[in-house]
């Protein structure tokens, strides 16, 4: 009964670790904001084209977060930064990104990649940085962080962070097929959403980062 009662804390912990991580990630990478991106990115495209672009974009940002969430508290020890001091910068820079995206200035940055666009645009600027940019980078490594250095617990951290890329992955897939249905106007809406959301966060980081200091 003890250990059952034990194994049940455990899982309800990772579950809530899990929803966190998830909404976290879903913030920052912003699969539904970088659907006019990608339509903009891929409009002279035929649909088979489109799709190998939205896998490869989605696959090579997934290895570069991955890579980054495995390794990040390594990189940072490396370079003698402590964690605390990187929770505050990366909250800080979070909170900068959160008040872009409410105002609006985050998109447009990012669409002045698109005059940037060289002849694989699943790589660049798609992939990098438009999914994988600084923001998200710092994400994964914040939170990956969180979960100790046994690779095990590594490699549990990653499920919200492929889960959110899955699902950018079939947002991109979904704009293919029904581009004509999707509006400027709820994207936008719902990417000041989740600005509020990431501004929270954001905030709640460098809060965290000065109580470990």
């Amino acid at each position: 009964m003890v250990v059952s009662g034990s194994r049940r804390i455990y899982v309800l912990v990772m579950a809530d670790s899990f929803t966190t991580a998830f909404v976290f990630y879903f913030v920052v990478i912003d699969p539904v904001g970088g659907v006019p991106l990608f339509m903009g990115l891929t409009d002279q495209l035929d649909r088979k084209q489109k799709y190998r672009v939205a896998f490869e974009s989605t696959v090579t940002a997934t290895i570069i977060l991955c890579f980054f969430a495995l390794i990040g508290t390594q990189l940072l020890d490396q370079l003698k930064i402590s964690f605390p001091a990187f929770k505050i910068a990366g909250g800080i820079l979070l909170l900068l990104i959160a008040v872009e995206m409410l105002f609006g200035k985050r998109r447009q940055r990012k669409e002045q990649e698109l005059e940037k666009i060289t002849d694989d645009v699943a790589i660049f600027p798609l992939a990098v940085p438009l999914l994988a940019g600084p923001a998200a980078i710092i994400s994964v490594m914040v939170v990956s962080s969180g979960y100790g250095e046994v690779w095990s617990e590594k490699f549990i951290a990653l499920a919200p962070l492929v889960s959110v890329m899955i699902l950018t992955l079939f947002a991109f897939l979904l704009a293919t097929t029904t581009d004509r249905f999707i509006s400027k106007k709820v994207t936008q809406v719902f990417s000041r959403v989740i600005a509020i959301i990431l501004a929270g966060l954001s905030v709640q980081y460098i809060i965290d980062g000065i109580k470990s200091v």
